[in-house]
């Protein structure tokens, strides 16, 4: 159990960690030296100025900080980090009792994302050699699904080994690696290991074909694009049959490590985009940035990507101790536990508000927040998302999660009044028969359920996959159905 660590940025220390066993909780203590350089490496958290620069800062209760504090806790691996910690601390023998954030610290040592680093650093294989790709989303897939009853088997030991390096310090839930490619030669190494010249480095992402995951957020990074946000360079990766997503990272400047904040660092209470603008100008960022959160939050709400929690917007810092947003990470769509239907409740609030978030709430923010000319962000939010469709085909999004996807925005945009409605109608005499509110909605299960009101009575008739229709819908989209298309459906399944 490691007691004590030191906190380094930028090859210097900072100051110190500790562990009080009585309290179980951690605590940090400036270098008194760095004090005297005024860097604000945690403005609002643990600022070096005044008095508070010469106490103890606690760590948080919060279950996202891990008794460490805030600004710390943010090197801490997530969901899917965890889930490689863990198996590591089986394979070495060591009881989940006896580790403490301070050793979880340690065993990302250098590899964190951002500049802070952890010293001492538990001793684990930081090899340069090149990485098989193929091996390691094998058997990042199969830890991902098994969970913790994934056991390693001893020829997957070294391909365990270049996991542990590569994965450990992502967040996120979905499994992720850091990796260092030379794009002139292809060779792919760890992403930890410092001083590889000719490499780039990223962070990939492990595709699922079964969801076009990798394909989906890709589609998305072109979307956010041309609306106007700021991203790093993504691409789609291909390993065999499979498609991953790469991003560049925006915590390494080169070989130099940029310091880095997410919101939930530095500023722990930080729930909702009206306080995410706050901390903006606490920070003093320009203008351009406070905007620049406007757009997104029109983007994520629009889009459907309501994964948008307070560790989803980051902070960089320069050398001079200035602040800049970062560029956007982590956009697409988000699908309920069911994996069919959208997620609809965002993680922050816009007004007091997580989902049925109307156009008029969104022009009420801006006014309230400073936020300038908002129906232009918003015109520019519509036209890149009435482009999904060739966006998703070109970037190879199968042709059901495109109808799926393509649904949602079309229910959003229509509900801001920016989708022009011609194909809906509300009554239609077919043979005799009085027929009104025909449609067809998606179910929790992935199949599809049409209904209409025929003669005054409600009808329902489920169209499940073995039906001609149901490829029809899928790969149409079910924003795309033509009337002719869903009378002829309706004349066939009821009948009339």
């Amino acid at each position: 159990m490691i007691k004590s660590l030191k906190v380094i940025l930028w090859g210097e220390e900072i100051g110190r960690l500790a562990w009080d066993e009585r309290r179980r909780l951690s605590y940090f203590t400036y270098n008194p030296e760095f004090v005297k350089k005024g860097l604000n490496v945690s403005p609002l958290v643990a600022p070096v100025s005044g008095v508070r620069a010469l106490a103890p800062v606690w760590g948080e209760d919060a279950k996202i900080y891990q008794r460490l504090p805030s600004f710390l806790a943010d090197s801490l691996p997530d969901a899917w980090g965890n889930q490689l910690f863990e198996l590591w601390r089986q394979q070495n023998h060591l009881a989940g009792s006896e580790i403490t954030p301070l050793d979880k610290l340690s065993f990302i040592g250098k590899r964190g994302m951002g500049a802070l680093e952890f010293m001492p650093e538990t001793s684990h294989e930081r090899r340069a050699e090149k990485i098989n790709m193929k091996s390691l989303a094998d058997l990042a897939e199969r830890i991902f699904a098994e969970r913790e009853n994934a056991r390693i088997l001893p020829e997957e030991s070294i391909t365990m080994q270049s996991l542990l390096t590569v994965g450990t310090s992502a967040g996120g839930r979905q499994p992720k690696a850091i990796l260092a490619i030379n794009k002139n030669t292809g060779e792919i190494r760890s992403g930890q290991i410092p001083g590889l010249g000719g490499f780039d480095y990223y962070i990939l992402k492990f595709g699922n074909s079964d969801y076009s995951s990798a394909e989906l957020e890709m589609a998305y990074y072109e979307l956010a694009t041309l609306a106007g946000i700021t991203m790093m360079p993504s691409e789609l990766f291909s390993v065999g049959d499979s498609k991953h997503f790469i991003t560049k990272r925006f915590d390494r400047d080169g070989e130099r490590k940029v310091h880095t904040q997410t919101l939930a660092a530095i500023c722990p209470d930080a729930d909702s985009y009206e306080q995410l603008v706050a901390v903006c100008r606490k920070l003093h960022l320009p203008d351009s940035d406070c905007q620049e959160v406007f757009r997104r939050m029109v983007f994520n709400i629009l889009s459907n990507n309501t994964d948008d929690h307070n560790k989803n917007f980051s902070f960089i810092m320069d050398e001079n101790g200035s602040w800049r947003l970062s560029p956007a990470y982590d956009v697409t769509y988000i699908f309920d536990r069911g994996g069919f239907l959208p997620n609809e409740e965002h993680c922050m609030f816009v007004r007091a508000k997580l989902s049925d978030i109307s156009r008029s709430d969104v022009v009420e923010f801006a006014r309230d927040n400073g936020i300038r000319r908002p129906d232009e962000t918003i015109r520019c939010v519509v036209n890149s998302l009435k482009r999904f469709r060739p966006v998703a085909v070109k970037h190879g999004v199968a042709d059901e999660w495109i109808g799926r996807v393509e649904k949602t925005l079309f229910d959003n945009l229509k509900s801001w009044g920016e989708w022009d409605d011609k194909s809906q109608f509300s009554t239609a005499e077919i043979n005799g028969h009085v027929v009104e509110n025909m449609r067809i909605e998606e179910t929790y299960k992935g199949n599809y359920h049409l209904y209409a009101n025929i003669d005054g009575k409600e009808r329902k008739f489920v169209v499940s996959k073995n039906k001609d229709e149901f490829s029809l819908i899928k790969e149409t989209g079910l924003a795309n159905l033509t009337n002719d298309q869903l009378k002829a459906i309706v004349i066939k399944y009821f009948k009339i």
